[in-house]
């Protein structure tokens, strides 16, 4: 029999001995509300409050929009003590607020959803203000956009019987599009044969005022 190091069976004396304090038995963290502050919110695409259509060749797509945007609120749990050490199987405590928008089209005749368009984003922001994500997909493209230095930094693809491919983006000061001038702009391009829309259009502090589909520009109303 094999036998306990004096300084093995002293540690483990002292472990046992030892109280740590850790803190209250019940943690409370107060989470903020979406913040419109941050600078991601210029590049909301399409803003709650008004309702949004796309005019092309002389046709209208009226659009059908749902937004979730985040109220302050309260995370109440027991404190995890020591098996915050090896936190494998924890939940997430971390605040988290976000704003989603869902658009869809409508048949301007009956007022059915279509498929013209259909159109998620989201701004997520976690511990209030740490960490800030920005995505948005629209029909066959997909993409997240990061603000570096003042300026849009897209990532993302489009796909089209299973083939992907990176999406390409410009940043353009202004931009004419039908008579109309817009600031601040960036603009998308879809590479992917047969995957729509084949261009997208922002602006800052304005959202999505054009795309091209099937060789037409919607221009928003």
């Amino acid at each position: 029999m094999e036998k306990i190091s004096p300084y093995l069976l002293l540690i483990c004396v002292c472990i046992s001995s030892c109280r740590i304090d850790d803190g209250p038995d019940t943690i409370i963290r107060e989470c903020d509300g979406f913040d419109f502050e941050v600078s991601e919110s210029e590049w909301i695409i399409l803003p709650e409050g008004q309702e949004y259509s796309f005019t092309g060749e002389g046709k209208t797509i009226e659009l059908s929009s749902e937004y979730q945007i985040s109220e302050p609120f309260t995370i109440e749990f027991e404190n995890p003590g020591l098996s915050a050490l090896i936190p494998i199987g924890l939940p997430n405590r971390n605040c988290f607020s976000s704003y989603d928008s869902f658009h869809n089209s409508l048949d301007s005749e009956t007022g059915n959803l279509n498929e013209e368009i259909g159109i998620n984003f989201r701004i997520g922001i976690q511990n209030n203000g740490e960490r800030v994500d920005m995505f948005m997909d629209f029909n066959d493209i997909f993409f997240e956009m990061e603000i570096v230095n003042d300026t849009i930094v897209v990532d993302g693809n489009s796909i089209s019987d299973g083939i992907s491919e990176s999406l390409l983006f410009q940043n353009l000061a202004s931009l004419s599009l039908a008579n109309n001038n817009f600031e601040n702009v960036v603009a998308i391009s879809n590479q992917t044969t047969g995957s729509q829309p084949q261009k997208i259009y922002l602006a800052k502090d304005f959202g999505l005022f054009a795309f091209e589909k099937n060789d037409t520009i919607w221009l928003r109303d």
